[in-house]
């Protein structure tokens, strides 16, 4: 979150992404991008506290999340394999916290 905050306040015009090329609109995306790791971070923790599985966490984000219904070249298998492996990353950081008492 420091590290988008950063990027935030830099108020720059373009985002150059890792693996997509280049977009305008850097500091609404980045807004954006923040917006979405604090909404799936409460469902992940939720889901998490309550026993749900990560079928079921993931079923959250897809409704939660305006984000993951977006239109683009990848076929719904590959969106859903990639909010996947999101996925576990955010779980293995809320065990990984957990296990740090934070």
């Amino acid at each position: 979150m420091d590290s988008l905050d950063r990027l935030i306040a830099l108020r720059s015009r373009y985002i150059c992404y890792g693996h997509f090329g280049f977009s305008d609109g850097a500091v609404e995306k980045l807004e954006a991008h923040k917006r979405q790791i604090i909404l799936w971070s409460r469902i992940v923790d939720e889901g998490l506290e309550e026993g749900l599985g990560l079928r079921e966490i993931y079923e959250t984000i897809r409704a939660e999340d305006p984000m993951t219904e977006k239109d683009g070249e990848f076929s719904d298998d590959t969106k859903e394999r990639s909010s996947f492996i999101n996925l576990l990353g955010f779980v293995k950081f809320h065990e990984g916290n957990k296990e740090r008492g934070k």
